[in-house]
This record gives C-alpha cells, sequence and structure tokens, in this order.
C-alpha cells in the first residue's frame, strides 16, 4: 500500500512539473536566439538523438543517420544540441539541397567550395568550428553575431533560430508521445 500511495504521489508530482531536458542553449526567458556556452548540461531523460532522428526522417533528409552524430558533437564543442542541425536546414533543406557532402554551406562563398568526406566529418568540423573560430576567437555569443560573420545574408540568423526552435517544438512534441512509465 505504502508503495502505491509513493508512486501516486510521484506520478502526481511529474504531472504537475514535467520533466523537461535543461540543454546549454536554453536560458529562463527560453530564448534560442542565445548561445549559453559556459552552462553544464543536465539531462534528466535524453532523447535527443531519438527526437533529431525523427525530425529529419519526417523532411526526408538524408542527415537522419547522423542524429548521434549532431548531439555528440555539440556536446563535445559545449554548442546547443540544434544549432548545427538548423544551420543544416537553412543552407541545404536539411542536406536535399548539396552540391557536394556539405549541408551547412561552411567554405561555401564566390567559387570556393569545401566537400567533406562524409557528413559525421562535416558535423564534426562546422561544430568545431562555430566553437573554435565563431565562439571562442571572435566572441559570437548569440546566434545574430554568428551569423554577422557565417553568412552573408542578414536573415540567416533569425532563420536558423526559427529553425532551432521548430527542432525544440518537434523534440517537446516528440517526448510527450513518447513518455512512458514503468512501476
Amino acid at each position: 500500500m505504502k508503495h502505491i500511495l509513493t508512486t501516486t504521489y510521484l506520478l502526481a508530482i511529474l504531472m504537475v512539473f514535467p520533466l523537461q531536458a535543461a540543454h546549454a542553449q536554453e536560458k529562463a526567458s527560453g530564448s534560442s536566439a542565445i548561445l549559453n556556452i559556459d552552462a553544464q548540461t543536465t539531462i534528466v531523460a535524453d532523447t535527443r538523438i531519438q527526437a533529431a532522428r525523427a525530425y529529419l526522417e519526417k523532411r526526408n533528409s538524408p542527415l537522419a543517420p547522423y542524429a548521434a552524430n549532431f548531439v555528440q558533437e555539440a556536446d563535445a564543442y559545449q554548442l546547443p544540441w540544434d544549432l548545427v542541425l538548423a544551420i543544416s536546414g537553412v543552407e541545404s533543406n536539411f542536406g536535399q539541397a548539396v552540391p557536394c557532402i556539405n549541408a551547412w554551406g561552411w567554405g561555401i562563398f564566390g567559387t570556393n567550395m569545401v566537400c567533406f568526406n562524409s557528413y559525421p566529418e562535416g558535423i564534426h568540423t562546422v561544430s568545431q568550428g562555430i566553437r573554435q573560430q565563431y565562439i571562442n576567437q571572435w566572441g559570437d555569443t548569440d546566434i545574430y553575431k554568428l551569423g554577422h560573420h557565417y553568412a552573408s545574408n542578414p536573415a540567416w540568423a533569425s532563420h536558423v533560430s526559427y529553425f532551432m526552435q521548430d527542432i525544440e517544438n518537434f523534440k517537446h512534441d516528440f517526448d510527450a508521445r513518447n513518455l512512458t512509465i514503468s512501476l
């Protein structure tokens, strides 16, 4: 009986205060435009990889098999987990419109074209470059400062921010649909 009451109490608390993953990019205001680059990532229930894969599959993206790479590289370089994924949305419709293996427009300008040997190599290079060059070297601490250096289109940052929010909303819905309770 005591076990049933404890379980019921715990479920009631979870309904009032649902579990939510705290990610490096989230601030108290919930803005996805802020790159909170100093925060420690605390994950209560990490479904980022599954949500990223499902999001990409929904969009028929060739990047879907590499969902784990996006999350792992983001964690390794202390980036928002959906930043490099969102950039691929802006630059190549999530890898569907690419001149070569480069879904991020990385190093593509004028007649210059950078092609990677694989998508995992591209995810690593872009994640590392954003951390080391854009954030550490140039001090880009939000998506708009990053966009100023990353792209010539002044609307780039707002488009990346849109996709980051869309991915977060998808993940929230994904988590709600896939919530399991074991007693």
